[in-house]
């Protein structure tokens, strides 16, 4: 975190009290289970108004409040909400090989974990964050169902782009974008984003980790998310599993 990068915003849901961010930092299997059946309606009335405030204070200081650009991964398993709350939203859907994201999530949950508790189970993060994204990505899959089905909008409300196309060509998938919402991608803005990417703080290198470190085999993610290859496998890239 720096105090000067964005964030996200999904600190906000945790102060409203209904948020996955103690799950993914503690081991709360009562949580885990009574969050699994809450509204969370009233998380994203919050945020709402925490977003409002913000603007407000921007305008304040004389700056003009424009589009929100938000950013997190927790946003998945609620987008039905999280359109009822800003129904003219544009979501941009990040795909990534799940063998990797899995590995990679359960290796920074283990992290969190590491700094609330004096032992950390390994193998329960692995197949706690095994459950809870692919709980995340089955919830994704079926509101977007229901927006292609009720109203064949779907392409004008989400623009899918694969992870490794970002990495290596990251303006122009912005520019996909800008060019579904109708906003013209400026000579100005293109130079304030590379500036930015020449100029951004770099994180240190992870330690190496991988799904035997906490006890699950690739097999096991393919099958968990075998629906979600079948749907999303042109955007995933590298090979896609059986």
């Amino acid at each position: 975190m720096y105090a000067r990068e964005a964030e996200e915003e999904i600190v906000f849901l945790a102060d409203a009290f209904l948020s996955h961010v103690s799950e993914s930092g503690a081991h709360l299997p009562h949580y885990r289970s009574w969050l699994d059946e809450q509204d969370f309606s009233p998380a994203y009335d919050y945020l709402h108004r925490m977003l409002q405030f913000i603007g407000w204070q921007k305008r304040q200081r004389g700056l003009q409040a424009q589009r929100w650009v938000l950013k997190s991964p927790a946003r998945l398993g609620y987008l039905d909400l999280l359109q009822a709350r800003f129904p003219d939203l544009h979501i941009v859907h990040m795909h990534r090989d799940p063998r990797t994201t899995i590995a990679s999530g359960a290796s920074l949950n283990a992290t969190l974990h590491a700094m609330h508790a004096d032992t950390v189970d390994a193998h329960r993060v692995g197949a706690q964050w095994l459950q809870r994204m692919g709980w995340t990505n089955d919830r994704a899959m079926s509101t977007r169902d229901g927006w292609a089905s009720e109203t064949g909008g779907e392409a004008a409300m989400v623009t899918d782009i694969g992870f490794d196309d970002a990495v290596t060509d990251p303006i122009g998938q912005v520019a996909r974008v800008y060019d579904t919402i109708g906003l013209p991608l400026t000579a100005e803005t293109e130079a304030a984003m590379r500036r930015w990417l020449r100029e951004r703080p770099r994180e240190a290198a992870r330690p190496p980790y991988g799904l035997e470190n906490y006890g699950l085999r690739p097999e096991q993610v393919d099958e968990r998310f075998a629906l979600y290859h079948k749907r999303f496998g042109q955007h995933i890239g590298g090979t896609a599993h059986a």
